[in-house]
């Protein structure tokens, strides 16, 4: 009789990965059960490494091992995510979670009083920002018809002299002062020109007041503060069966998570990756460190 032995399971690995947020819980973290997919990632692995003590025997010309003992396993998973989402931001910083719906630094009938002094035709001032919130909004909504009034004023309260109107529709003159300033309407940045800062004289405070058609959505932001954090999460990853072999699901119910390496903002041959180390930690409770699965033939 010939024996059949079975086909080798190799697997060339592609799946997705999932991180929950753990929870603190008294003196415990939970999983929120809330798992976020990283989006498309270049690669994962997973790691174990050990360290051991040898014995070695002390009579004879030659020693012998006597005990080589492991003391300690260290198992970790890297991922590199590739999707620039902010919750992977937020991972790579060691950041808080992405604040949903963050409120604008301005409203629709806010006035905000920019400092020009005498500015350059280099000189960008957003007029979302505020010197409480200088970090400002990503982005001004404007509808079919709208206008920011621009004043000046040699003082912060004196910005009362008409300077410009921007905007839209019969009222605006915006096309009589066109020559003195460039706004950019995706993100709310002002530039004056030369005839424009000519125009400006000795006045070095200009009011810009939101009219109607200006708008500030909300948005979402994340906040990296320096106090030193640790975020631990749970980990699911999913792997995509292939042909003749059975895929593997891992999940980890703790983990740390440090950043591994740098993240390009500017490249020209490299997309913005985010590679993270995940330590696993063991978990309280019952749990396991990792669960391995077999996913059904």
């Amino acid at each position: 009789m010939t024996v059949k032995y079975d086909n080798p399971n190799i697997i060339l690995g592609a799946g997705r990965i999932f991180v929950d947020r753990l929870i603190k819980s008294g003196d415990d973290f939970v999983p929120s059960l809330k798992e976020k997919y990283i989006g498309d990632a270049v690669g994962a692995s997973i790691s174990a490494t050990t360290q051991r003590t040898t014995i070695f025997s002390g009579s004879g010309p030659v020693a012998q091992k006597l005990v080589d003992k492991v003391t300690q396993i260290d198992r970790t998973i890297g991922i590199t995510p590739q999707d620039a989402t902010l919750d992977n931001v937020a991972l790579f910083l060691i950041a808080n979670e992405p604040e949903a719906g963050a409120k604008p630094a301005v409203g629709t009938s806010d006035s905000v009083t920019i400092e020009v002094g005498t500015p350059s035709s280099r000189d960008y001032f957003d007029l979302t920002a505020t010197g409480a919130a200088p970090q400002g909004a990503p982005k001004i909504t404007l509808a079919t018809t709208w206008t920011i009034k621009l004043t000046m004023g040699a003082t912060a309260s004196g910005a009362t002299s008409a300077f410009a109107i921007l905007g839209t529709g019969s009222s605006s003159d915006a096309a009589a002062n066109a020559d003195r300033v460039e706004f950019d309407q995706a993100t709310g940045r002002l530039r004056f020109t030369k005839a424009g800062i000519t125009a400006l004289g000795n006045n070095t405070f200009v009011k810009a007041a939101f009219s109607a058609g200006v708008s500030i959505a909300s948005y979402d932001r994340v906040s990296v503060d320096s106090e030193a954090r640790q975020v631990r999460v749970a980990v699911r990853y999913i792997e995509e069966p292939d042909d003749g072999v059975q895929g593997r699901n891992i999940y980890i119910p703790r983990a740390s998570v440090s950043p591994a390496g740098e993240a390009q903002l500017m490249s020209r041959d490299t997309a913005q990756q985010f590679p993270l180390t995940l330590a696993i930690e063991e978990p309280d409770g019952e749990l396991a460190q990792m669960y391995i699965d077999g996913v059904p033939s």
